[in-house]
């Protein structure tokens, strides 16, 4: 594992335990395939310029074998950086997921598995709600899952039956304390 990531990941933590050495302040979680998905790709993008400007150089590593598959600007063409990344993984026989790495340590992304649950951690106190309008479109907040194991509607009920309620009160005990 790269230095980087040895100083953000615990190696072999996989959600929703505790992934992170160090706690950032806000997390939000997403389970849609961000190696697949042009439009989490776009958002991920566009939160990180609401947060941090175009500020900063950007990692992405293989989930899998904590490779380094490329090395971008917070304002380079996200997608097409990503796909290729995608894209290496797949020649390679790698059907995992993706980490994207800010260099300056402000955020992170975390995916172990196209199907599996991911993570983006950032350290802001902005509330990019009111910058980002269709950030629910792809992401769920620690609210939301607040919100889901009070089971007060019928939808609660159902996203805790298919997610499962250990889950999601692992993912409030380790990331919304």
């Amino acid at each position: 594992m790269t230095r980087n990531l040895k100083e953000i990941l615990i190696p072999g933590a996989l959600l929703p335990a505790q992934i992170f050495h160090h706690s950032f302040n806000r997390y939000l979680f997403f389970d849609i395939d961000i190696c697949t998905s042009r439009e989490l790709m776009h958002m991920v993008q566009k939160l990180v310029r609401a947060v941090f400007e175009l500020d900063g150089t950007v990692e992405v590593y293989s989930a899998s074998a904590y490779e380094s598959l490329n090395l971008f600007s917070a304002a380079d063409d996200w997608v097409q950086a990503i796909t290729s990344c995608e894209k290496y993984l797949r020649n390679a026989g790698d059907y995992g997921g993706l980490i994207l790495l800010d260099t300056r340590k402000q955020w992170a992304l975390f995916q172990p598995r196209p199907v599996d649950m991911g993570i983006f951690a950032f350290n802001s106190q902005m509330e990019i709600e009111k910058f980002v309008s269709d950030i629910c479109d792809y992401f769920f907040s620690c609210a939301d899952i607040r919100n889901w194991i009070s089971r007060k509607t019928d939808h609660d009920v159902s996203l805790v039956e298919t997610v499962g309620y250990e889950v999601l009160n692992s993912l409030i005990k380790n990331y919304c304390a």
